[in-house]
């Protein structure tokens, strides 16, 4: 399967969509020159991957639920505190498992129908991970 490569930048209201391409090292570069010029935690800018042209037998959503994408980034990574995001996804994702990376982001995928309850689920996968990592669980 084909995959396009997002550049995005900015948090809530100020996230959006730079520019997009079909090789992840000429997307990473592109992001690395902007973030080295632009030296602001608020213009930082991620790569994104996408699939393209899902086959005809993916599961979409039709229970008004939906896959959701939340990811945690440690105090200091992007602002002060700690930050996050959550995104639909239009399709069954292929890797369901949390992720907790070596620089404290934690990535996890929720089926259900609203922003604030995929939160309130992730949050609580974070705090088992939390947890386990300090041998209460």
């Amino acid at each position: 399967m084909k995959s396009v490569y997002i550049v995005t930048s900015g948090f809530y209201s100020d996230y959006g969509i730079n520019c997009a391409f079909t090789d992840r090292d000429v997307a990473q570069r592109y992001c690395d020159v902007w973030n080295a010029a632009e030296k602001s935690e608020y213009s930082c800018r991620d790569v994104e991957e996408y699939d393209l042209d899902l086959p005809a037998n993916v599961k979409l959503a039709t229970s008004g639920k939906l896959w959701w994408t939340v990811t945690f980034y440690p105090k200091g990574t992007y602002r002060q505190d700690d930050s996050w995001w959550a995104r639909p996804e239009f399709a069954e994702p292929k890797d369901k498992n949390d992720q907790l990376s070596d620089k404290g982001q934690f990535m996890t995928r929720v089926y259900c129908k609203k922003e604030e309850t995929a939160l309130k689920v992730a949050q609580e996968r974070l705090m088992r991970h939390r947890a386990r990592l300090e041998g209460m669980g």
